[in-house]
């Protein structure tokens, strides 16, 4: 499993490309990770303040990619990394959670619903895991219809299930089973 991660397959759908992050996406996540509202409703502890802290974060996550424990995605249209999707948690003889965040320029045209989808398609079929999971702000309607549009189903409420900071947040938790991926 290590050695596919190490690896990570690129994926494609419809309108985007999910690749390996690269240094060069420093600038587009930092459009994006600078958005007090992105960071807040992605769990994040704030915002990106820099260009190099940017550069920080995505030098980690090459480093991560050779030691085969990060499954992460670049979302890339037209050239452009616009988010970024992947495992925040993994057991890979069973399960993982997944977690995107998207350039607000990009939402509500679907486009994290179909990169969603290309990362269920690639978990079920390649990576023979049984269930996806996903947790999400209640206050998340968005994201909440991107679980919901791919056929999650909501599990229930985790109460003070994260810590942001010095406040713990109450999460819906989401999930998909692989027999239920197959019926769709």
């Amino acid at each position: 499993m290590s050695d596919l991660l190490k690896n990570l397959p690129s994926l494609t759908s419809e309108r985007l490309l999910l690749r390996q992050l690269t240094l060069e996406d420093a600038a587009d996540m930092f459009e994006y990770a600078q958005d007090p509202e992105i960071a807040r409703l992605g769990l994040w502890p704030g915002p990106i303040k820099t260009l190099a802290e940017s550069e920080a974060d995505l030098r980690d996550v090459l480093r991560d990619y050779q030691t085969g424990r990060y499954a992460a995605w670049a979302i890339v249209h037209d050239l452009k990394m616009i988010g970024r999707i992947g495992f925040h948690y993994f057991a890979f003889d069973s399960r993982a959670e997944v977690g995107y965040a998207l350039n607000r320029d990009y939402w509500g045209q679907g486009y994290a619903s179909e990169a969603l989808q290309a990362v269920l398609a690639f978990s079920f079929n390649v990576l023979d895991l049984n269930r996806m999971q996903a947790i999400v702000l209640p206050e998340n309607s968005a994201s909440i219809r991107v679980l919901e549009k791919v056929g999650m189903t909501r599990e229930g409420l985790l109460r003070e299930y994260v810590k942001v900071g010095e406040t713990f947040l109450d999460v819906y938790q989401y999930a998909m089973l692989k027999r239920e991926w197959l019926s769709v």
